[in-house]
């Protein structure tokens, strides 16, 4: 029940509280009035309660009920934004946690509820990214990108395989920004999006190998584990004793050095080295994604959406 000097609205009032009014009115025959003045709460509050409760006596169940499945809608907010604030240390709008959580426990949440919750509850805010500028060729990461060549480099003396591993994704066939045209002329181009898009996870060795995936969910430690552990299985197939001489060279995605991918490669046999940051230059995988993001990949202009 509220503060002295305050009263509550009927969205306030618990399931625990309309028991209460109820039994005051029903079990102790205390008159509205009394009941308003006792609990502090607004007459007319009383008078529509006591009409919904003679309506249907299971009121106050079904208020307890309905109790019950907002904290269970509460606590998926709250582990899901916990998982994403853990992953990629930020959330950077409702519809990240909506479609976690629709695709982790299938509930459908509405964007007010979960403000409401990442608000109120996780005391999180939602404001304007402060802008950095471009770190890449600070002193500590040039000496992590040369620590990581001088590996490389002597990996690479030993006749070992290595491997880069990386992923990118596409939502349009045509990825042309600019092109020479006739002064005056029309210069656009159909509109070529791919819906869903595609998630490229690639692996690349020195020896000129490639193995790759496609997929149309977003990539993430248990996408990656998987693409892990089916690529293991085809090397396997090719090759029993490749661990032996195979290293895979990976960069510092939260997925790639989680303690969970690190366990999963460990266990497949695989050894890792993390590449320097701000290292594109040093993975070849970048080539791929860059010519699939150059060209055409769809001339025919055939059909690449639900539409």
């Amino acid at each position: 029940m509220p503060a002295r000097g305050k009263k509550l609205a009927r969205h306030q009032l618990t399931a625990d509280d309309v028991q209460r009014l109820v039994d005051q009115v029903v079990v102790h025959k205390w008159s509205y009035e009394d009941v308003a003045l006792k609990l502090r709460v607004n007459r007319g509050l009383i008078t529509r309660i006591m009409a919904a409760y003679k309506a249907d006596p299971s009121l106050v169940e079904q208020l307890a009920q309905k109790e019950d499945r907002r904290d269970q809608q509460v606590a998926l907010v709250q582990d899901s934004a916990e998982q994403l604030l853990a992953r990629d240390g930020c959330i950077r709008k409702l519809s990240v946690v909506q479609q976690h959580i629709e695709e982790s426990a299938g509930e459908e949440l509405k964007p007010w509820f979960i403000s409401k919750v990442l608000r109120g509850l996780l005391e999180l805010k939602y404001s304007k990214v402060q802008k950095l500028p471009f770190k890449a060729n600070f002193e500590d990461r040039l000496v992590l990108r040369h620590l990581y060549a001088k590996q490389a480099l002597e990996l690479l003396e030993t006749d070992a395989r290595l491997f880069s591993i990386d992923e990118s994704w596409l939502n349009d066939t045509s990825w042309n920004q600019r092109q020479w045209h006739q002064h005056g002329a029309r210069n656009s181009v159909q509109s070529k999006s791919i819906s869903p898009r595609l998630s490229l996870l690639v692996a690349i060795d020195n020896r000129g190998a490639i193995y790759a995936s496609m997929t149309q969910v977003n990539t993430d430690h248990d996408v990656f584990q998987l693409f892990l552990t089916q690529l293991a299985d085809v090397l396997t197939t090719e090759d029993p004793g490749w661990p032996a001489s195979t290293y895979w060279l990976i960069d510092g995605a939260k997925y790639h050095k989680a303690e969970e991918t690190l366990a999963k490669m460990r266990a497949l046999g695989m050894r890792t080295l993390v590449m320097g940051p701000y290292g594109f230059l040093a993975s070849p995988c970048e080539m791929v994604f860059a010519y699939l993001k150059q060209v055409d990949l769809n001339p025919d202009n055939r059909r690449t959406g639900k539409k």
